[in-house]
C-alpha cells in the first residue's frame, strides 16, 4: 500500500482508456480481467475507483466491488463523467462517506440515462444538460 500524507479518501473515475494510462496495462488485458486489475490498483494506491464502462462498477480501496445496475449507452457520451463526478462530490460533501457517494452517485447517474430513455424512447440524443435537468426527479424517485 502506498503511504500518503493525507487520510482523505480519493475517488478516481476512469474509463477503460484512462485506466489503461493510469495503470500502464494494455486495454485488452484490462478487459480480460477488469475486476482483478482495478482491485489491485485500488489496493496498491489506497484509492477508490469508479470504473466507467458498459457495466460501471465501484471498487473500494479495501477491494470490495459493487456493480451498478442502472444506466445505458447514453452515458458513453462526452461530458457524462463530469455529471457522475458532480453527483458523487455532492453526495460526498453531504455524507462524508466515499462508499455512499460512489454507490449513490453511480446509481443516480445511471438512473438519469434510464429516465431519459423512458421519456424519449432513445439512448442517443440526450445532451448532458438534458440529463442534469433530471437530477431532482431521480433523487425524488430514490427517496420515495
Amino acid at each position: 500500500m502506498v503511504n500518503r500524507k493525507s487520510s482523505i479518501e480519493i475517488i478516481l473515475t476512469p474509463h477503460l482508456g484512462e485506466f489503461s494510462r493510469l495503470s500502464g496495462l494494455p486495454s485488452q488485458e484490462i478487459i480480460n480481467n477488469r475486476f482483478e486489475h482495478v482491485r489491485e490498483f485500488a489496493a496498491k494506491y489506497n484509492v477508490n475507483i469508479v470504473m466507467k464502462s458498459e457495466t460501471t462498477f465501484s471498487c473500494l480501496a479495501t477491494g470490495e466491488i459493487f456493480i451498478n445496475p442502472t444506466g445505458n449507452e447514453q452515458l458513453a457520451s462526452a461530458g457524462s463523467g463530469d455529471i457522475l463526478s458532480g453527483v458523487m462530490v455532492s453526495l460526498l460533501a453531504q455524507t462524508g462517506d466515499a462508499k455512499s457517494a460512489m454507490l449513490g452517485g453511480n446509481y443516480l447517474h445511471g438512473m438519469l440515462a434510464d429516465m431519459y430513455y423512458e421519456k424519449h424512447g432513445n439512448k442517443q440524443s440526450a445532451m448532458q444538460r438534458d440529463l442534469i435537468k433530471l437530477i431532482p426527479e431521480a433523487i425524488t424517485k430514490v427517496i420515495n
